[in-house]
């Protein structure tokens, strides 16, 4: 099925009811397939049960035995567990049947809008609701254009959220590892690289609930922040002095107490698109045992240099984009 190069119109004949028994045997065989996978993509469950939902009320699906057939080979399958190849094109369809049933409903299409910045750049994004994102450096943030009355996104990176309150539509941010943010109103920031092991979400005003699939890691109040560790499954609760000030890179200000060699990694990566390599394992779990400022007006190297004064490491550069640390 991923070697069908028009494979978006098969799944578009399929939903108007123009596909040979050929093609819909294909479809079947391909969530077949789908299923034996290990590599896991992200959906949440809110996702998840809008599509099958979609699947199993749909007419189109009573009409005939064959019909009941193929959705039901469909909801038998883990569909989130495909093969990296499979992601984008399991992704569509599962979007694409979503979108289908919103469209019997209202009529028009449901578009979603992503936001992405590159490396250095930070930007300030105004939402249908008026609340205020500020998306941080290699980030990519997504919401549907109907969100003032569906409001969840997904968010890869870094952001702070400045949510308008709306008690009758909780504000919902899905990240990495199956974290889900919920709040009414208040002033928070979320931070999940994919090259960061860690989800880490604090308040700066306001009260948010976070938790991991069913499991409530917390109720947060002002000033105080939960780390989970997507690795190993584990998350920690704690207070910091200033959530505020912790924020600083809003403005192109970085505040680290304990700064980790991935946090120099991502730093590094995210602002100045630059490579630090760890010689060795235990370079790689190098702490600077610090509290350390930098803003973005310092040069990579005055970074890279205070770090390893800190943390009691060596440092090369292999050229003006890799550095290497041992």
């Amino acid at each position: 099925m991923h070697q069908n190069p028009d494979f978006r119109t098969l799944l578009d004949r399929y939903l108007e009811g123009r596909c040979t028994s050929e093609e819909e045997a294909l479809l079947a065989r391909f969530f077949e397939q789908s299923g034996e996978q290990e590599k896991q993509v992200y959906l949440s469950e809110q996702d998840q049960a809008r599509m099958f939902t979609t699947f199993r009320d749909s007419p189109r699906f009573r009409e005939q035995p064959a019909k009941r057939n193929l959705v039901a080979t469909i909801c038998s399958y883990r569909l989130w567990k495909v093969a990296v190849w499979q992601a984008a094109a399991v992704l569509l369809l599962l979007l694409g049947f979503w979108s289908w049933d919103r469209i019997s409903r209202s009529g028009k299409m449901i578009a979603y809008k992503q936001i992405s910045n590159p490396k250095g750049v930070v930007s300030r994004v105004v939402l249908p609701d008026s609340s205020v994102v500020i998306l941080n450096a290699n980030s990519t943030l997504s919401y549907a254009e109907d969100f003032s009355r569906h409001r969840e996104l997904k968010l890869t990176g870094e952001a702070l959220f400045d949510v308008s309150r709306d008690q009758a539509h909780p504000f919902i941010i899905h990240t990495a590892g199956g974290i889900q943010t919920k709040v009414l109103g208040t002033s928070f920031t979320i931070r999940s690289y994919d090259n960061l092991p860690e989800t880490q979400i604090m308040v700066i005003s306001g009260r948010i609930q976070v938790q991991h699939a069913n499991t409530v890691l917390g109720i947060l109040g002002r000033n105080e922040r939960v780390t989970y560790n997507r690795s190993a499954g584990g998350s920690y609760h704690e207070v910091v002095a200033d959530a505020g000030k912790q924020a600083g890179w809003t403005h192109g200000e970085w505040e680290y107490e304990n700064m980790s060699l991935k946090e120099l990694q991502a730093l590094l990566f995210n602002y100045y698109n630059i490579r630090v390599i760890a010689r060795g394992t235990a370079t790689q779990h190098l702490v600077a045992n610090a509290s350390m400022n930098f803003t973005n007006r310092q040069a990579a190297e005055d970074i890279v240099n205070i770090f390893c004064i800190t943390a009691g490491c060596h440092y090369k550069w292999q050229d003006h984009t890799t550095v290497e640390i041992y």
